[in-house]
C-alpha cells in the first residue's frame, strides 16, 4: 500500500486501519494512526494511554475507533 493517505477521509481510513493491522502491515497502520491523530485529540489521547500502559492487550485499531465513537473518553476501556 502507498499514496497519501491524508487526502482519505477519516471513515476510509477506519476501514483501511484494521485491515492493515490484519495483514501486520506495520507501516501504514503507523501511517494511518499519525494522520488520524493529528486530525482527532481523542486519537491522539487514547494512544498516548495505550502506548504507556504496557499490560494493554487491546488492538491499535480498537483504540483509534473506540477513540473515534467516544469522544471525550481519553481511550478508556471496560
Amino acid at each position: 500500500m502507498g499514496g497519501d493517505y491524508g487526502s482519505l477521509t477519516t471513515d476510509e481510513l477506519c476501514k483501511i486501519l484494521p485491515i492493515a493491522e490484519d495483514e501486520q502491515d506495520g507501516a501504514t497502520v503507523h501511517i494511518i494512526m499519525g494522520v488520524l491523530a493529528e486530525r482527532n485529540s481523542d486519537v491522539k489521547q487514547a494512544l498516548a494511554k495505550w502506548a504507556l500502559d504496557p499490560g494493554a492487550n487491546t488492538s491499535i485499531s480498537v483504540v483509534v475507533l473506540e477513540a473515534l465513537k467516544n469522544p471525550g473518553s481519553s481511550g478508556s476501556s471496560s
